[in-house]
């Protein structure tokens, strides 16, 4: 406010007209002045219920996605469980199907060993059976030759002995 210089009166006073103009001029610029302040106060009041009405709507949310989270946790979690569990039995399944493809392996390899000792049984008996088919044709060969050569023996003994009753 700035200092205002009032004229005065001859007897030492101040002139009552401008004094009373002074204030109401200041009770003017006061009353504006606190009409400002009034409305920005208002508005501040409208902002601050706008703002807490927004922070409760956001606190709103955020309880909102806190409680999606914990769900989609506990999901997360039984998921994961889940897939352990699957992968748990799917790896007990594999073992049991490998034990028994295993004992099927060695089932075959038992009758492919069983197999293989009666071809080897059944070769040894062709093979015995092939030896003694040709003993027996050496045989009757053999016996074949005797019996020509006993024959052509007894043939040239004959023929000798004719030749000697001949001669």
């Amino acid at each position: 406010m700035k200092n205002k210089l009032f004229k005065t009166k001859a007897f030492g006073g101040y002139k009552k007209d401008q004094v009373e103009g002074h204030i109401e001029k200041l009770k003017r610029e006061y009353e504006a002045e606190l009409t400002k302040k009034k409305d920005r106060l208002d508005e501040l009041v409208n902002e601050n219920l706008t703002l807490k009405q927004r922070i409760e709507e956001l606190n709103e949310r955020i309880e909102r996605y806190m409680e999606q989270e914990k769900l989609i946790s506990r999901v997360l979690v039984k998921a994961e469980q889940r897939a352990a569990l699957i992968i748990e039995e799917g790896q007990m399944k594999y073992n049991e199907e490998m034990y028994k493809i295993k004992l099927e392996q060695e089932k075959w390899r038992e009758k492919s060993r069983a197999i293989r000792s009666e071809l080897l049984d059944f070769n040894n008996r062709i093979l015995d059976l092939i030896e003694n088919f040709q003993s027996e044709i050496n045989y009757y060969a053999a016996k074949e030759v005797s019996d020509t050569l006993l024959s052509l023996d007894d043939e040239v003994i004959e023929e000798k002995q004719l030749k000697k009753v001949i001669a």
